[in-house]
């Protein structure tokens, strides 16, 4: 989602598409970061897997906030295509858990 993003924005200049695949790529790393955090470390109790649950969850946001902060304030990127990428990429994860395997 966020690479088709990123080539829908690229068609209007070099620095939304920059903008588009950061915003996306934020949640993907965060995404990542989550999972990892969450599952690593083998089967525990349910105590140590709600405390690894919401810290991955914790992670995530740190780095998507950052990500937004350092696009926004530090490389002035066009902020609507940040967000869409963003916001394109939280509905494919939201969509995703959809799927029943």
């Amino acid at each position: 989602m966020t690479l088709a993003l990123t080539l829908v924005f690229l068609v209007q200049d070099g620095r939304a598409a920059l903008a588009a695949f950061t915003g996306g790529g934020a949640v993907t790393v965060g995404s990542a970061l989550m999972a990892w955090r969450s599952f690593a470390g083998g089967v525990e109790g349910p105590g140590i897997a709600l405390f690894r649950l919401f810290g991955g969850l914790a992670l995530k946001w740190l780095v998507i906030v950052m990500a937004l902060y350092l696009a926004l304030a530090r490389f002035a990127l066009p902020p609507l295509p940040l967000l869409a990428g963003l916001g394109a990429a939280l509905v494919a994860t939201l969509l995703a858990y959809r799927i029943k395997s």
